[in-house]
């Protein structure tokens, strides 16, 4: 099977798990490997000539997808399907994604009935998941350097996830909390602690509960719900706190016990790798595209006239201050007498959007920089 990816191309981002996971099995293609691709997708990316040349099978999009987005989704003969991870923090800009795909997996449990809602049927559940092969030290480290350890963004200042590090890094050992960590850190990090520290925003599942899993170690997360209970539970697989107070009682406790603590940080291990790997994961799209005949050519965009096509293509450049690539979409519903008000004012507000975020002109933007 040929599967032709795009996503942003960091270092850190989730697609890179899912391609290092499609290809043991599959033809992967990058799309987005090249950024000056990324950069000219508003004036030369052909998808649909790509698509028929190189006899691709399944386009797959993974959040976040940054400058690469290209025209022609909703024309190609084969089965769309995009992963949004973040909704709980950009939902309306990922909902006008969503419309181009056939399948819609959705990291976030909360938020599929959300995207359903939408007019959107075929919208499935896929949580994160981890790699053993990052995320397991391979460093035989018999000594642990910290007693809590935690690989991501602190936040701000002001933020309650920086607020609790704060409380924790005075009454315990951390690593640095203000290093960078490459992919390869965070299992040697984790192999280094105790325990993993684990806060999460706006009540999602993150990378960072199925990675502190996989790497051996006790995980002590924040009571959420968001399907965390269906996936894990709670003393066999991991530790879940609902308030700071509480959280500092359960470290000096398992500090203390440490067979207790080992106890479940191998359970949870176990359960990852098991059932929770991007291995899974991929081989979970691959099935739901594979057995639901509902999926083919189910976009929405797909049935959509020109016109809407146009303006719903122009709103996702706008949100990714693409101004050119708008322009480009402006430009070819023109050549076809298919331009609307709407579409007119969606190249100006990308433009806007791409001059706010270099120099700041909102509130927001404001808030943004000085933060």
């Amino acid at each position: 099977m040929h599967i032709a990816v795009f996503h942003r191309p960091d270092a850190h981002t989730t697609g890179n798990y899912f391609r290092k996971a499609l290809a043991e099995a599959h033809t992967v293609s990058f799309l987005s490997e090249d950024f000056a691709l990324g950069k000219r997708a508003h004036n030369s990316f052909d998808l649909v000539k790509y698509v028929a040349q190189q006899a691709v099978d399944l386009v797959l999009c993974i959040d976040p997808i940054c400058g690469f987005f290209p025209l022609g989704l909703e024309s190609i003969p084969c089965p769309t399907a995009i992963y949004l991870i973040d909704v709980h923090r950009g939902l309306s800009e990922r909902l006008k994604l969503a419309l181009f795909f056939d399948a819609v997996c959705v990291a976030q449990h909360d938020y599929v009935e959300i995207v359903k809602d939408q007019g959107i049927e075929n919208a499935f559940w896929l949580p994160l998941a981890c790699d053993p092969d990052f995320h397991s030290s391979v460093q035989q480290v018999q000594e642990k350097r910290y007693e809590i350890g935690f690989v991501g963004h602190k936040g701000a200042g002001n933020g309650d996830r920086s607020k609790v590090l704060d409380i924790l890094s005075s009454q315990f050992k951390l690593n640095d909390l203000n290093r960078w960590y490459s992919p390869e850190d965070i299992g040697v990090v984790y192999y280094l602690s105790h325990m993993v520290f684990n806060w999460s925003v706006n009540g999602d599942v993150n990378m960072r509960e199925f990675e502190a899993l996989c790497s051996g170690r006790l995980l002590l997360t924040n009571a959420i719900g968001n399907g965390l209970e269906r996936l894990f539970t709670d003393r066999e697989h991991l530790v879940v706190y609902r308030n700071v107070e509480e959280l500092q009682s359960l470290v000096r406790y398992y500090l203390a016990h440490p067979e207790e603590r080992e106890k479940i940080a191998r359970a949870g291990r176990a359960e990852v790798l098991k059932k929770h790997t991007y291995r899974c994961r991929s081989a979970q799209i691959l099935d739901t595209i594979s057995c639901s005949e509902k999926i083919s050519k189910s976009a929405a965009v797909r049935h959509w006239s020109a016109k809407q096509k146009w303006e719903t293509y122009a709103q996702v450049f706008a949100n990714l201050r693409q101004p050119l690539s708008a322009y480009r979409v402006a430009a070819h519903a023109l050549g076809r007498s298919e331009v609307t008000l709407k579409l007119l004012l969606c190249v100006v507000t990308a433009g806007l959007r791409a001059i706010n975020a270099q120099i700041p002109l909102t509130p927001n933007a404001i808030r943004s920089r000085i933060g």
